[in-house]
């Protein structure tokens, strides 16, 4: 008998969050994405999904990082200037913590922040450390 679709991400879920409960940090940006898009959770919200992600962030792991600035993007016109700038600083810091780990940081996580130096809406941009960024990567 083929299960459906529903009762497939449902368990899909509680694996991702018994796993996040656990500090796995690929679980927790799944589950955030759950949330976020309303899958198979008691609805939408926005809010578990940052933490999730700043979760996974913290723990360098480069897509939750990536969504955060993505996010950061997305909203910055809607945010006051100060929440802005320490929403920003936080992503780069947490991308920069992957720099720092050399040979094994998270080819990702170098990716977005090469591109984010890239950007000439930034205040951090630098052509020179995003180009070494993304031989590194």
């Amino acid at each position: 008998m083929v299960e459906n679709k529903t009762a497939v991400m449902s368990k899909i879920c509680k694996q991702w969050e018994a796993a996040a409960a656990k500090g796995n940090a690929e679980a927790q940006y799944k589950l955030g994405q759950a949330y976020w898009d309303g899958w198979n959770v008691p609805f939408p919200d926005g809010q578990v999904a940052v933490e999730l992600w700043k979760k996974g962030a913290s723990a360098g792991h480069g897509k939750s990082m990536f969504k955060l600035v993505s996010l950061l993007n997305t909203i910055q016109s809607a945010l006051p200037q100060k929440q802005k700038h320490n929403l920003y600083n936080t992503a780069i810091s947490l991308l920069e913590d992957q720099v720092a780990l050399g040979k094994k940081a998270d080819p990702e996580a170098l990716t977005h922040l090469a591109t984010l130096y890239f950007d000439k809406n930034n205040k951090e941009y630098d052509v020179g450390k995003a180009r070494k960024l993304r031989k590194t990567a």
